[in-house]
């Protein structure tokens, strides 16, 4: 989920929208609320952080 959030475009709106649609590319079905939960995590907006600044070191976690 963190690898696709920092692979949009920061600017983007409905980001729990598109990321559930992206999910269901890989047959992961998420709700929206769900996805809302995980994006609140102190940990998960790290994750996200490094994705945006460090992409090749992000890579890693895939």
């Amino acid at each position: 989920l963190a690898t696709l959030e920092a692979g949009l475009d920061p600017a983007c709106k409905n980001i729990n929208q598109v990321l559930a649609e992206r999910l269901m590319e890989y047959d992961i079905t998420r709700s929206v609320e769900m996805i809302k939960g995980q994006r609140r995590k102190e940990q998960y907006k790290a994750l996200v952080g490094l994705g945006w600044t460090h992409p090749r070191k992000f890579d890693t976690f895939l």
